[in-house]
């Protein structure tokens, strides 16, 4: 009976010492930092960013080129945060980062974004969502997601539009595949995001040009 005493004090004062180490747990390890490649995939003209905890806005203005004859300004919002890791003894983070773009309804987009999510293990590459939404409610289900902890790094490639060529390219044809959602190619360069999206109707969007605005903390 002491002896099962013993044992039950000795892991009542570990998962104590855990608490405690949980509590005093310092910002670089807490929060598993995006690296420079990270940030390369969100709208957010920065190599390097330290997340402290509180969660960071960011604002870009894009031009497009709308159907080859009219030019429009979106603005692209990047918000970066952490959520806990429910599974660690510690208190340790994964990182979110996400920027997204909303279109007026004429363009026939709604909205598109890119979502990245790493986890607080190093052992672990990032996620990455990218989604394209459509005014009639159709959306590109990739939602598409490249889990490269299950098929590997994306192959990248390179990119004209407009002139400018462009490096680093993820292309997603979907011609064959994926017809009823209305999404014909998306095309997104790391440091430039979504640089062409066509639709099967013909229409096409395709960057001219991102300008950043600035960065502050979010409320």
């Amino acid at each position: 009976m002491k002896k099962i005493r013993a044992i039950e004090r000795s892991l009542y004062t570990a998962a104590i010492a855990l608490l405690m180490i949980g509590c005093d747990v310092d910002s670089e390890t807490k929060y598993h930092q995006l690296t420079s490649d990270d940030l390369t995939h969100l709208y957010i003209n920065l190599d390097t960013l330290t997340y402290d905890g509180n969660e960071i806005e960011y604002t870009d203005s894009v031009r497009f080129l709308l159907n080859a004859k009219d030019t429009i300004t979106v603005a692209a919002k990047t918000q970066i945060w952490s959520t806990i890791d429910q599974f660690a003894f510690v208190d340790l983070r994964d990182m979110h980062g996400k920027s997204s773009i909303h279109f007026s309804s004429e363009t026939g987009l709604d909205y598109v974004y890119v979502h990245l999510y790493r986890s607080n293990s190093s052992n672990y590459p990032p996620q990455k969502t990218f989604t394209v939404s459509l005014v009639d409610g159709n959306f590109w289900p990739l939602t598409h997601i490249l889990n490269e902890i299950i098929s590997g790094p994306y192959s990248l490639d390179t990119s004209v539009i407009l002139g400018r060529i462009y490096e680093n390219v993820y292309k997603f044809d979907l011609c064959s595949t994926s017809d009823y959602t209305g999404v014909k190619s998306v095309y997104f360069a790391k440091k430039y995001g979504f640089i062409k999206i066509e639709g099967h109707d013909g229409s096409k969007l395709e960057l001219i040009g991102v300008k950043s605005k600035g960065m502050k903390e979010a409320n």
